[in-house]
């Protein structure tokens, strides 16, 4: 009762619908495409003259003639079999093989033979299913960190079926999760426990309409890319659903562009003519970034302990202790709210006086001194009392440092010197 209640729930945050499109290629065509016509009675009863000559010149053109329309349909009927559970794109490599094939018999089929006619109509028909099919075998485009890319045609097999609502197969940060293809969800909405397996950074909060009519407020973190067959979207923002949801939610969103087909055991995307292959957002690729070199000032001390300025998330930033003695970065309380940042578990710890405290922990999309960049970082958040955060080894492991009186100088452990 619990999961139809949240998908029931979710499934109607809707701001747009999908388009949806049909195969265009019917069934009674495809028939009619692999159809063999034989050879009129007048060619069946032709028989060679007495002379030698005479059929030694017949006999191989009527045969030819034949035997490359009959084969032309004959690899048309395998192309059409294969086509019918065909799914991934080396499966559309085969069909398409087959309809090259054909196309190519049928073009040796010669202006005096009494299939001509049938064999160019039938020719018109192959192309086309011919360019189907290499469409749909097209190469996966070159994934990129900073664009969407936009395949202009994608599909995604149906696992099984909730409700009639099926279920698919999605990769987050490379990782694959099950998922409802809900089209009536606006936006992706993943679990907690996808969110805490990716460690996926909260960057802010959204407030939407639930089927009742009550607005909620949910968490929305940041993934790094959210890909199917080909199809790869990055830096997008999802929503977090509450506790008691167990399947998240693929939303229109990842959709946007293209018009949609929902098939038996697939579902299949063809973009419109209007979206272009590479998106032209551009924004930054969330991967760590690791300089020979960097340095970073000290802006004062406490207890002869170097504070520095660390920036987080790319847009906050603030004052930390650099304590090479603690192994993970601590960050205050004050720190997590500003940050709106979510428990995603806990974690116990030695502290200074030889005790064994517990700790929540939560995730950063990133943290940088400098140059130096590190993207999804677990992070301990400490009890309230704690006024400010520490600077933890994880940041810095990699590096040598050098502590001077107004800088902390790190150099690359890999790089050699002069």
């Amino acid at each position: 009762m619990i999961r139809r209640t949240f998908i029931s729930l979710f499934s109607t945050l809707a701001l747009v619908n999908i388009t949806a499109c049909s195969n265009t290629t019917s069934a009674n065509a495809l028939k009619e495409a692999a159809t063999l016509v034989p050879p009129s009675a007048a060619e069946q009863s032709v028989k060679p003259k007495p002379s030698a000559t005479s059929s030694q010149k017949q006999k191989p053109q009527v045969s030819n003639t034949a035997n490359s329309y009959q084969k032309a349909t004959d690899f048309a009927t395998g192309a059409i079999t294969i086509s019918k559970s065909a799914v991934s794109r080396d499966d559309w490599r085969l069909v398409a093989n087959r309809w090259q094939e054909a196309v190519k018999l049928l073009k040796t089929v010669p202006a005096s033979s009494r299939q001509y006619k049938t064999a160019q109509k039938k020719l018109t028909q192959y192309q086309d299913y011919l360019a189907d099919a290499k469409l749909r075998a097209a190469p996966l485009p070159k994934k990129s960190c900073s664009r969407d890319t936009n395949p202009q045609f994608f599909s995604i097999p149906i696992k099984g079926r909730v409700g009639g609502t099926p279920i698919v197969e999605v990769a987050f940060n490379d990782r694959t999760f099950d998922m409802l293809f809900d089209t009536g969800a606006s936006h992706t909405l993943v679990t907690r426990s996808i969110a805490a397996t990716l460690r996926l950074p909260v960057v802010g909060e959204s407030r939407m309409t639930i089927a009742n009519g009550s607005t909620v407020t949910l968490p929305i973190a940041l993934i790094k890319s959210q890909g199917v067959d080909g199809r790869v979207r990055v830096q997008v923002p999802v929503a977090v659903a509450p506790p008691a949801m167990p399947i998240g939610l693929l939303g229109q969103d990842f959709s946007k562009g293209y018009d949609v087909a929902i098939k038996e055991d697939a579902i299949e995307f063809r973009r419109r003519g209007s979206t272009p292959s590479v998106s032209q957002r551009k924004g930054t690729c969330l991967v760590d970034s690791s300089p020979k070199s960097f340095s970073v000032p000290i802006v004062v001390r406490r207890n002869n302990i170097p504070i520095v300025k660390v920036a987080f998330n790319d847009q906050y930033q603030f004052p930390m202790m650099f304590d090479t003695g603690a192994s993970s970065t601590l960050i205050t309380r004050s720190m997590a709210i500003k940050m709106r940042l979510i428990p995603a578990g806990f974690t116990q710890g030695t502290i200074a006086d030889g005790s064994v405290a517990t700790f929540a922990i939560a995730f950063v999309k990133s943290q940088s001194i400098a140059g130096r960049i590190k993207r999804y970082m677990e992070v301990a958040v400490a009890p309230p009392a704690m006024d400010m955060g520490l600077l933890g080894q994880d940041f810095f492991e990699g590096y040598n440092y050098t502590i001077r009186e107004n800088a902390i100088e790190f150099h690359r452990q890999d790089s050699t010197e002069g």
